[in-house]
């Protein structure tokens, strides 16, 4: 009798244990190359308008991490570069690559010579796509 209660107890145990692996804290992520879990804040309304923008127009060629995929990785990205000047490089980098804009001829020239897309944006969804590339959503 005690070793069907050990058994059971074992077995409720080791189901915790499953369930407690399988499930996920979503305000949690890993901080990429340290291991450590970094909290991240809710996202602002326009960033989640903002996220939406993203995975309908970007999410092709660019991760929301630091990793290359056909462009570079958006994390950092408007610390690296102002709103005026990402605002300009969205509408028409082929433009400012002609230009000779030595920030758009260098990613040029790092990704291959890669062209990007041109977009066509209202100024409120430029500050909604802005706003989840700063709030680096997931």
């Amino acid at each position: 009798m005690i070793m069907k209660y050990i058994l059971w107890a074992t077995y409720f145990l080791y189901f915790g244990i499953v369930i407690s692996a399988c499930t996920s804290n979503e305000s949690e992520t890993i901080q990429e190359n340290t291991g450590t879990p970094v909290v991240k804040a809710e996202l602002s309304p326009a960033a989640i308008k903002g996220k939406k923008i993203f995975i309908a127009n970007c999410s092709a060629c660019h991760l929301m991490s630091n990793q290359q995929l056909v462009g570079p990785g958006m994390v950092g990205v408007t610390e690296k570069y102002d709103k005026k000047w990402l605002i300009r490089f969205i509408t028409n980098s082929q433009k400012m690559i002609a230009e000779g804009d030595e920030k758009a001829l260098a990613i040029y020239k790092e990704y291959n010579q890669t062209v990007m897309t041109s977009f066509s944006l209202k100024e409120d969804e430029f500050d909604n796509l802005l706003a989840y590339l700063k709030e680096g959503g997931e």
